[in-house]
């Protein structure tokens, strides 16, 4: 997940290929909506989600401005 703005059809196709992206189809309407394990494990600024997740401490870590 490089970036979160989709340019070009190409783009949304191989992201659902790659699992990225999720398609969810009633016969009415088609909805796109970003893998909730994607976003999880993808790469920030600084550090997933994930791994900032797995440095906390119950009852010693504190998640606040800073942190």
């Amino acid at each position: 997940l490089l970036n979160d703005n989709i340019s070009e059809l190409q783009e949304l196709f191989d992201l659902v290929e790659n699992g990225d992206i999720c398609v969810t189809d009633t016969g009415v309407r088609t909805a796109f909506w970003w893998n909730p394990r994607s976003l999880y494990e993808a790469q920030g600024q600084y550090t997933s989600v994930r791994e900032f997740e797995l440095g906390l401490t119950a009852g010693e870590s504190c998640i606040g401005y800073g942190s």
